[in-house]
């Protein structure tokens, strides 16, 4: 039933794969390279939600970069153009999911399911295939992912939003971190002297509120809404790291102040219906220039105790997991039992709304407790 879709993908692909003449940015645990779209990198490079990465295959006597970036592994996203798209087949009979995933087919219900590579398993489910592919259902914006090659295609028949460049190839990037063995939290994160702390909630729990205020006291920043974690493993035996995503904060109108204020271009975003700040000048300074080790996890809960209090792994699952869970479509369990080790890897603690000046010393002494 896709194999029309699949063949136009399929005939597509090498462009993605000849990315010689693309642009690297950091994204996550890995490099991506974009191509295709010099509006869409003149975007990423005047707002710099995520860092360009200049002379990659040259880094000696570059500044602001070391050679850990050539370790990373890489994905590519090539943007299709006009002629391209024109061609694209029919696609009425495909039932969409959560960000125009297709999950089945309409007609006869007939399940979709995505390929996997050596890192991500099926599970035995049939009808594999190696792409995975968010196509809205108005065919105005696409994303197919090909698992084998790491490469990416996409178009997007309108310019996009500010909340699109803010967290940028979010999909892909949950897609690339599943196969990297790592896993993306809907959570916050900031750092002291190496040091990371991941911050969950669902909406208006005060996450954002709080990394804002650790901002004007100078903390490191990794992320606002979304954090990749890397587990432990064998083959790196270092504790578990959290890693930077975007350099950039969604605040809603009625959002507290902090001082000093974080310096940012701000864009409103009608759709999310908040300002999209895109960190900037000082602020910006303070986004983590390398991974941090997790420390310890806080669930920020509404009624949530002052201070802080442990948090059983299993209380703690259930709080993180079902928001980061829903985020995209495709691989659900290994997210599951990736958010499950997390919960697992450090302290968790649990709070409720306290004044902020009083929550950020709680900080500082939850992280020299852990850490001690």
């Amino acid at each position: 039933m896709t194999d029309t879709l699949h063949a136009w993908l399929d005939a597509h692909l090498p462009q993605a794969e000849a990315l010689s003449d693309g642009v690297d940015f950091q994204l996550g645990a890995r490099v991506l390279r974009v191509s295709g779209s010099a509006e869409t990198v003149q975007q990423l490079t005047d707002l710099a939600p995520l860092d360009r990465l200049d002379g990659l295959d040259g880094l000696d006597g570059l500044d602001g970069l070391d050679s850990s970036h050539t370790r990373l592994p890489r994905v590519g996203l090539h943007y299709l153009g006009d002629a391209a798209i024109a061609d694209l087949p029919d696609t009425s009979h495909l039932r969409r999911g959560p960000y125009g995933a297709i999950t089945a087919w309409a007609n006869d219900g007939g399940a979709y399911v995505a390929g996997a590579n050596s890192d991500v398993k099926n599970d035995g489910r049939t009808d594999a295939s190696p792409w995975l592919i968010c196509l809205e259902e108005d065919l105005s914006a696409m994303l197919a992912y090909h698992v084998e090659s790491r490469q990416a295609l996409a178009f997007s028949r309108t310019a996009l939003a500010p909340r699109q460049i803010a967290e940028f190839a979010r999909t892909l990037m949950h897609w690339a971190a599943i196969a990297d063995g790592n896993v993306l939290v809907h959570a916050a994160a900031v750092a002291r002297e190496g040091r990371g702390l991941l911050i969950c909630g669902v909406g208006t729990s005060g996450k954002t509120t709080l990394v804002r205020q650790c901002l004007a006291e100078g903390w490191t920043f990794l992320a606002d809404n979304v954090v990749e974690f890397s587990p432990a493993s064998a083959r790196d035996a270092s504790a578990a790291q959290l890693w930077r995503t975007y350099a950039t904060l969604k605040l809603r109108p009625d959002a507290l102040p902090v001082s000093p204020a974080e310096t940012s271009i701000s864009l409103w975003d009608d759709e999310a219906e908040k300002d999209i700040h895109f960190l900037v000048g000082t602020t910006r300074a303070q986004f983590a220039t390398a991974p941090v080790t997790h420390v310890a996890t806080l669930v920020l809960q509404p009624g949530g105790p002052a201070p802080p209090e442990p948090l059983a792994a299993g209380a703690g699952l259930l709080a993180i997991a079902p928001n980061t869970v829903a985020q995209f479509p495709f691989y659900e369990r290994e997210v599951l039992e990736r958010v499950s080790a997390l919960t697992r890897s450090a302290p968790l603690f649990t709070a409720g709304r306290m004044p902020l000046d009083a929550m950020t010393g709680m900080l500082e002494n939850m992280l020299e407790d852990v850490t001690a």
